[in-house]
């Protein structure tokens, strides 16, 4: 297919195995999304030259309905257009060499990956630097987004309830958090939830966002909180844990011994390249073998200090979203995130509030 020069296209070639869905396999990041001192249609990048190259990466087949462990391994060869004037930097699977990632989005076929139903997955993480103009959001032709979420129990800044979904977190378990988070379960009905997310990164410290508890005792509070009357009429999310705490996630559910209600799993990816997060997908679908939520995600690295520029943060969701979108391992992804002095990359709004370029990019892409 012919594209103008103005626009760019990746094509992405998956083998056509029927009757199979591709799957990828598988920093701990030093912040979290919502800190007061924040830590951690569709355009394409202009490209002035193009070349085409071949990339091996290694992939899992699993069969449609079978469990996760019931996987081969098998290898793919990926060609793609890659940008001279933008691309990102990959380490393919099991191998030292490098390879380039086209700035475009993957052109992911039905058979290659099964797809989720024709519900809307991307959604708003925002919270008091959010200057709660939610008309954009709401209210552009095409726009995908669908839910939201305040890392509280409450939607907060006017959120828009009648036209978005909002999901009640109860992010810690102190005292006052859960009080809090009790209060607010008569409201959840008016408000139209459908789904609740538990704990916030317990397995990171308070200072960086997290809610540090221990497996044992998040099971336990998860138990007291989510497993009760009203709760059960939600669609719950076992604890959002940071990427590189796959334990920590597997001691809680040791510690729940099956009496911990969760119907999806939350997790947060930051990293330099689309592969990384392939793969991280990959991982942890295959690990806990329920439906993901990616609550926080973005081109960055705290670990290195790494930062996407505008345009690489661009190139990075032109190639992860079509993925995110297409494979029935992830359910909902919410971008990091909707802040008015998020001053990056990676920042969907301009330090005015307005929507920037980015933010255009992925409520519409």
């Amino acid at each position: 297919m012919l594209v103008s020069s103005a626009s760019c296209f990746l094509l992405v070639i998956l083998a056509a195995l029927g009757g199979v869905e591709l799957t990828v396999e598988g920093r701990p990041p030093s912040s979290a999304g919502h800190r007061g001192a924040l830590r951690r249609a569709t355009t394409c990048v202009p490209t002035t030259s193009t070349k085409m190259t071949t990339t091996t990466f290694t992939k899992t087949v699993t069969v449609s309905g079978a469990s996760p462990s019931a996987q081969v391994g098998t290898t793919i060869k990926v060609s793609s257009l890659a940008s001279s004037a933008i691309d990102i930097t990959s380490r393919a699977t099991n191998s030292a060499a490098t390879s380039k990632v086209s700035t475009t989005a993957p052109a992911v076929t039905k058979r290659a990956i099964s797809t989720t139903a024709t519900a809307k997955k991307a959604g708003l993480a925002y919270n008091w630097e959010f200057n709660q103009n939610w008309t954009p959001w709401t209210s552009t032709v095409g726009s995908k987004i669908s839910w939201g979420y305040s890392w509280d129990a409450h939607p907060m800044l006017n959120f828009p309830t009648s036209k978005l979904n909002f999901v009640p977190m109860l992010h810690g378990n102190a005292a006052d958090k859960i009080k809090w988070f009790q209060s607010q379960i008569p409201n959840f009905p008016v408000w139209g939830v459908t789904h609740l997310l538990s704990f916030n990164e317990p397995d990171m410290s308070g200072n960086v966002g997290g809610s540090n508890i221990s497996p044992a005792q998040a099971a336990l509070d998860h138990q007291r909180i989510f497993n009760s009357t009203v709760s059960m009429k939600y669609k719950i999310g076992a604890p959002a844990i940071a990427r590189g705490s796959k334990a920590w996630l597997q001691q809680w559910i040791a510690a729940c011994n099956g009496k911990c209600k969760y119907d999806f799993v939350s997790i947060h990816f930051y990293g330099r390249t689309p592969q990384e997060l392939y793969d991280y997908v990959g991982e942890m679908y295959s690990t806990f073998g329920k439906p993901l939520w990616i609550t926080e995600f973005a081109a960055m690295d705290f670990s290195s200090g790494y930062s996407a520029t505008a345009a690489e943060a661009q190139a990075f969701q032109n190639a992860v979203i079509p993925f995110l979108e297409s494979t029935n391992m992830v359910e909902r992804y919410s971008w990091f995130g909707l802040f008015n002095n998020w001053n990056n990359g990676n920042a969907l709004l301009y330090t005015n509030g307005s929507v920037n370029a980015l933010g255009k990019f992925y409520m519409t892409r």
